[in-house]
């Protein structure tokens, strides 16, 4: 790892608006539970995707609302929207945090719809993956 110590990066910056982050210049971006939470998302895409390098690579890590919702779905949909806000609350002694994640999900995308707007911003889906239990989807996209 040592030699990629000094070629990478991390930036943190407004999603819809990388200042200094130049055209074409990033390999690899990444947001992990973010997307859902970005009121211009359009925005946003289309900065993610001003600064990636031609084939450059869009890694997203989210909470995607389930159109048709499987037995499953619905187990995991209980945990977030009846556990996790009592759980998660009084861990953390912020109950409006873990009561806003299951509205937040339920006002987003399904995979469907984020497939729609990622396209829509010039990039190529490559692969999509639900993690353990359905709960939260990852995707690997490209600018095209």
């Amino acid at each position: 790892c040592e030699e990629l110590e000094n070629k990478i990066s991390f930036i943190q910056a407004q999603a819809k608006d990388l200042k200094g982050v130049e055209n074409n210049s990033v390999d690899i971006l990444s947001i992990a539970y973010g997307l859902r939470n970005i009121v211009e998302r359009q925005e946003a895409l289309k900065e993610f995707f001003r600064v990636l390098k031609p084939r450059g690579v869009l890694v997203i890590l989210e909470f995607l609302k389930k159109d048709n919702p499987t037995w499953l779905d619905k187990i995991s949909g209980f945990y977030t929207n009846k556990v996790l806000p009592l759980v998660g609350g009084a861990i953390s002694k912020n109950y409006g945090a873990y009561s806003y994640l299951p509205q937040s999900i339920e006002g987003f995308l399904s995979l469907e719809g984020l497939k729609f707007e990622l396209k829509n911003a010039g990039f190529e889906i490559v692969r999509t993956e639900d993690s353990i239990a359905q709960i939260s989807t990852t995707m690997l996209v490209k600018k095209s």
